[in-house]
């Protein structure tokens, strides 16, 4: 039988009250014998003094598999662009396009200003992506 020790950690505050997250951390070889993987997504329940956790699906696949390669990306974004010659936001653009990325990655965006002609302007406190016309 393992003993671990519950830890506390500030989280962040709000107003006046500081909220806190709690953190057990679990021996490597632990994981190893439960088949996990980090980032697998765990469900937990708690009993009298009993808290049983339970894999419930393994982790999606790491960010540089899941994340839609560079051409694809591109080339999906041009594509909305022309269709939408006003230009959009990038929250427009992820939500047509079904985006994963909360942000798009900065590199890949200054790629694009040199691959397709990507111009990002500011309007009315937005930024709004369109192709050079």
């Amino acid at each position: 039988m393992f003993s671990l020790k519950l830890q506390r950690r500030f989280a962040y505050k709000y107003g006046d009250t500081k909220h806190y997250k709690y953190v057990v951390t679990i021996p490597e070889e632990v994981v190893e014998k439960m088949g996990w993987k980090a980032k697998d997504e765990v469900n937990w329940e708690v009993g009298e003094g009993l808290l049983s956790l339970k894999r419930v699906a393994e982790a999606p696949l790491t960010a540089e598999v899941a994340v839609t390669p560079y051409k694809d990306f591109r080339d999906a974004i041009e594509k909305l662009l022309k269709a939408e010659p006003d230009g959009l936001t990038w929250s427009e653009i992820k939500t047509r396009l079904n985006l994963p990325q909360k942000v798009p990655n900065n590199k890949w965006v200054r790629q694009m200003e040199e691959d397709i002609g990507l111009i990002r302007e500011r309007i009315r406190g937005r930024v709004h992506w369109k192709l050079k016309e």
